[in-house]
């Protein structure tokens, strides 16, 4: 197919912002592909991050759970600790988990829950009620605020928001989202952070020649 004709399906509303970046249609295709390929790896490198995050904040909610002497799981027992709207979200997970008559388990309703519900749980609305009492304990490599926890995790999420719907990232600063990823990691499993980051082709993908587009290529203002 011709660019113009690849376009037209697409849609020009779509592709307008890579057209007018990159400078022409071609261009602005090659960016748009290439808008993909990172934002397909970053997708990766965050699903690695977001499940050791789940899995350590899960085990040290199980233990605060444990340590008050309650049987149920911790998203049962600790959930007059939760605002509203963390209520619904187990909720939510937990109908997903049940879902064509599933038995309902931990693992099953922890999977079910978004990395928007985990980076909710690390803020300072909880600093007193969950992160003093031991969930600062998930991140044993810790060398930040809780503050600066919460903003990386808020800022990793609406990354991965834009990858999921596809929208662009290519005016983003992606080498230091990918810095964010690492640090995560690193803080949480430092020998797995080590082991992702030489897996990861991110870092290959930002030198790119598609990514050095218009005169100021992806440095310059969007």
């Amino acid at each position: 197919m011709k660019t113009e004709e690849v376009i037209a399906v697409l849609s020009r509303d779509r592709l307008g912002p890579y057209v007018r970046r990159a400078g022409s249609d071609d261009d602005g295709l090659a960016l748009y592909e290439w808008n993909g390929e990172v934002g397909g790896a970053l997708h990766a490198c965050l699903g690695y991050a977001e499940v050791v995050l789940r899995n350590a904040l899960h085990e040290q909610l199980s233990r605060i759970a444990q340590d008050r002497r309650f049987s149920d799981p911790w998203y049962v027992s600790l959930a007059p600790l939760l605002d509203l709207r963390a209520q619904a979200d187990v909720a939510s997970a937990r109908d997903r988990a049940t879902r064509n008559g599933r038995t309902e388990t931990e693992g099953r309703v922890i999977a079910e829950l978004t990395f928007g519900f985990w980076r909710y749980l690390v803020s300072a609305k909880y600093d007193r009620t969950l992160w003093r009492v031991g969930l600062h304990r998930a991140f044993p490599h810790l060398n930040a605020t809780l503050r600066q926890v919460s903003k990386l995790l808020q800022r990793l999420n609406d990354l991965r928001n834009r990858i999921a719907h596809h929208e662009p990232i290519f005016n983003r600063d992606l080498a230091q989202l990918h810095r964010d990823v690492d640090q995560l990691m690193r803080w949480l499993d430092a020998d797995l952070a080590t082991w992702r980051r030489l897996r990861c082709p991110v870092d290959q993908l930002l030198t790119d020649p598609r990514a050095a587009v218009g005169p100021q290529g992806l440095s310059g203002p969007t």
